[in-house]
């Protein structure tokens, strides 16, 4: 009789283990995973990863861990990876943000999310940098242009903000104004007898990328 007791409460103590409880555990329940871009503008994006754990039986998911991984690279580039070990809040989601900024080509982002045996990859795809142009390419004041006469330059593709400056040897003949995607210059003097030769216009960008311009006045 002794042994028939003790065996029943055994199982009872089995039972009651088995049946669980809130907490961590991640062997059933569903994983899912979103993965969301957003363009800070000036080259530079924002990469939100968001998993998200649903235990079975209404357990509570705080605690549970989970692994976010994220290969980021370019098509033929070395990929940076980033591995965090994070544990789910109350609702069963961890959260990562990654900052990626553009390249001349395509960046591509891969997460996965793991916990237990359940895992989730989702990827995403950073637009190239359009190539910095100009127009005109060159500038060319006319050769009576008076002082105040300008001339506006227009940029394409870069990141902004820009800038512009003339080089050193000619920097105090014009005056240059930047106006978002927009450069003006000015004369500050009357046109003079001999045409100037060499005067350069350097553009760049706030990715350190520069398109250098003659110009062309007397």
């Amino acid at each position: 009789m002794f042994r028939i007791i003790a065996g029943l409460i055994f199982c009872s103590i089995m039972i009651t283990a088995g049946c669980g409880g809130s907490g961590t555990s991640n062997t059933n329940g569903t994983l899912a995973l979103t993965v969301t871009p957003a363009d800070l503008t000036g080259g530079r994006f924002s990469v939100v990863a968001l998993a998200t754990y649903t235990p079975l039986n209404g357990k509570n998911p705080t605690g549970t861990p989970i692994t976010l991984t994220a290969s980021i690279h370019t098509l033929n580039g070395t990929p940076i990876a980033v591995s965090d070990a994070l544990s789910a809040d109350p609702s069963g989601v961890v959260t990562r943000i990654y900052n990626v900024n553009q390249t001349t080509q395509t960046v591509y982002v891969d997460v996965t999310a793991s916990t237990g045996g359940l895992v989730k990859s989702f990827s995403i795809s950073i637009p190239s940098l359009a190539v910095m142009t100009t127009s005109p390419a060159t500038v060319a004041f006319p050769s009576n242009a008076l002082a105040g006469s300008t001339q506006t330059i227009t940029i394409s593709g870069g990141t902004s903000p820009f800038g512009a400056l003339m080089d050193a040897a000619h920097a105090g003949d014009m005056t240059i104004n930047v106006n978002g995607a927009t450069v003006t210059l000015t004369k500050r003097n009357n046109s003079g007898v001999n045409p100037i030769i060499g005067a350069l216009l350097t553009i760049t960008d706030n990715s350190g990328n520069s398109v250098t311009i003659p110009v062309g006045y007397n």
